[in-house]
């Protein structure tokens, strides 16, 4: 096994570093108007605006849109312009999709042709990464098939489909992220692991890093702390940040058992992970070096780790959603279990923040709204109305005033 601190640096990472952080202010204040990645502009899941619906019916839906073949990739909006992508069954060909957000027709879709496909696990899609957008720049990420850069309009920029064959028996799901000039990637597998960086405009190696052989799904986020810029990634063995210019590793904390899958939260200067299953979670300060096991994990909950969701934080409370359908909150200060319920059904979406509630629904299209609270408090349920062979796997997106859900075949738009 390589050692996870051995790096590969481009020439090209000088030049970033001059213009990563303008680029990054730049952009910021229209990105945060935008959905525009996994979990949204603060890497969150939330979002505040009193438009957004709660409660609806079957007469609160603007438009369903079929989508040609399957995926669960969670949609990401900018502006007027919806993108998602979808896939073959047998994933011989993979799909991005720009769709127009008030209408739901899809504008342009672009096919990817994939080699032979790697094994996938049955609730997994050839299509689960969700892409990521900066108005101009789409990347959308096949794991064997490759990543793939598209302006808005659909033109193709480039592709790289040199990444590697994947190992591992159930898929990819971990999305790209854009940061400044950059294209992050994490492409954990059982053999030959790493995490990526790509020039935005041309696609070429900026810097690359090697990490654990073992497979992984979760996706890398960027925290500011007051002294610098640190990326995010969870994995098998634990926690790790990276300097975003140059893929330095800063400082490492040991996890529990678990798979590392889901995507970690950063709230009152803490980092909150969930291990997956059966794992536990904990809370992680930022801003250390080294193996920070022993001196920032700031609390640590057994057992309390969820297999798929990554969670969600709403004022003291983080909630917890397990595929099996059990809701657990948390107190976000100490870490102490608060409450746990039986949603039933079951959960692969993760939840968002609705106007300070929280918002999660299962496979088959049930909506439970829930109170940030001491206690277990419904505030509203809802059903999605959904074909027979529909699921819903993919996470929720919410976009001026509307509120997305996206099943394995096709995207409803809720709120008018």
């Amino acid at each position: 096994m390589r050692s996870p601190c051995s790096i590969l640096i481009y020439p090209r990472g000088l030049i970033v570093s001059l213009f990563l952080t303008a680029c990054c202010l730049g952009n910021e204040h229209e990105a945060s108007h935008q959905w525009p990645h996994w979990r949204g502009p603060g890497d969150d899941s939330r979002m505040t605006d009193p438009r957004l619906p709660l409660k609806w019916n079957d007469q609160s839906i603007a438009w369903r849109t079929t989508i040609p073949g399957v995926g669960q990739s969670t949609p990401i909006v900018w502006a007027n312009r919806i993108f998602l992508t979808s896939a073959d069954e047998d994933g011989q060909n993979r799909y991005v999709h720009g769709i127009d957000r008030k209408t739901g027709k899809i504008a342009w879709s672009r096919t990817i042709p994939s080699p032979p496909p790697a094994v996938k696990h049955n609730m997994n899609s050839y299509a689960a990464a969700s892409c990521a957008t900066d108005g101009k720049h789409v990347v959308s990420f096949f794991g064997r098939a490759g990543v793939h850069c598209f302006d808005v309009e659909g033109t193709p920029l480039w592709s790289r489909n040199d990444l590697g064959a994947f190992a591992g028996p159930w898929g990819t799901a971990a999305s790209p992220l854009l940061v400044g000039n950059l294209v992050i990637q994490n492409c954990d597998a059982d053999e030959n692991a790493y995490l990526i960086a790509f020039d935005k405009k041309t696609g070429k190696t900026i810097w690359k890093v090697a990490r654990d052989d073992y497979r992984g799904w979760s996706t890398p986020f960027l925290i500011k702390t007051k002294d610098r810029s640190e990326l995010i990634l969870n994995g098998h063995r634990g926690l790790r940040a990276y300097d975003p210019l140059t893929g330095q590793e800063l400082w490492f904390c040991q996890s529990f058992n678990g798979r590392g899958a889901p995507t970690p939260i950063y709230n009152d200067d803490k980092i909150i992970v969930l291990n997956g299953k059966p794992g536990d979670i904990y809370a992680v300060r930022p801003g250390g070096q080294g193996d920070v096991t022993d001196t920032h994990m700031a609390w640590h909950t057994p057992r309390g780790g969820r297999d798929i969701p990554s969670p969600a934080i709403s004022g003291n409370f983080i909630l917890a959603v397990g595929l099996r359908g059990v809701a657990s909150c948390y107190d976000l200060k100490t870490g102490k279990e608060l409450w746990k319920k039986r949603l039933g059904g079951i959960f692969t979406a993760s939840p968002l923040v609705i106007n300070e509630k929280f918002m999660v629904h299962n496979e088959v299209g049930e909506v439970f709204v829930i109170e940030p609270n001491q206690d277990f408090v419904i505030h509203a349920q809802n059903q999605l109305s959904r074909e027979d062979d529909e699921l819903f796997h993919a996470s929720t997106t919410p976009h001026a005033g509307q509120l997305l859900f996206r099943s394995n075949r096709a995207l409803y738009c809720i709120g008018h």
